[in-house]
């Protein structure tokens, strides 16, 4: 099964598009990729202006992220080139969490078949677990969208309060109606981010 999601977004360092692109196809993805429970690892531009990149890593569980094959790569003993990349990015924020709703069947990035766009939504420092209105959201939205082949959701604690993720795949353009934060909202459970995202 894939039961969790590691989710990076970031701005390059200025004027580094170039290097950063290098460094995460050639490096950090795919010493990624060889740890065992990650499932996938997706690089995605966003059609809006910041943050410009976002990985998506589909896990078995969150235990992968405290194992020895990815703690051999990640925080301290993150190579040189990561390290230098990362001190210039900006607009940084990672989130990792479990998925929620219908988690009886088999579902990561792609797994329906080729997409084209990626609409990420987010409701962060959520002072309640509201999984159930989450999904609810989610499904509403996505099953009324023409192209949508899959919908997943995630939940995650951060000092305190909850973070939610909503992943919506497409084979056809998002209406630009979707990345009003509104539409997703419902009282006490606002939405902060809803933005496109193309796979690269």
């Amino acid at each position: 099964m894939t039961d969790a999601l590691l989710l990076t977004m970031m701005n390059p360092p200025v004027n580094g598009d170039e290097e950063f692109n290098a460094w995460a196809d050639t490096e950090h993805l795919p010493e990624r990729k060889d740890i065992p429970g990650i499932r996938t690892a997706i690089r995605f531009r966003n059609k809006a202006q910041s943050p410009r990149y976002m990985t998506a890593y589909d896990l078995e569980g969150l235990e992968v992220l405290a194992s020895q094959p990815y703690k051999a790569i990640a925080g301290d003993n993150l190579s040189p080139w990561s390290k230098r990349i990362l001190a210039g990015a900006s607009a940084r924020w990672r989130f990792e969490g479990t998925r929620i709703g219908n988690i009886e069947n088999e579902m990561r990035t792609g797994i329906n078949g080729r997409f084209t766009e990626l609409l990420m939504v987010c409701w962060r420092g959520v002072t309640v677990r509201c999984d159930d209105d989450i999904c609810s959201i989610l499904d509403k939205k996505a099953s009324v969208v023409p192209g949508v082949i899959q919908a997943r959701a995630f939940v995650s604690n951060r000092n305190g309060l909850i973070d939610y993720v909503g992943l919506v795949e497409s084979t056809q353009p998002f209406d630009s109606g979707l990345l009003v934060m509104t539409c997703h909202s419902v009282p006490f459970i606002p939405c902060d981010f809803a933005e496109v995202f193309l796979p690269l």
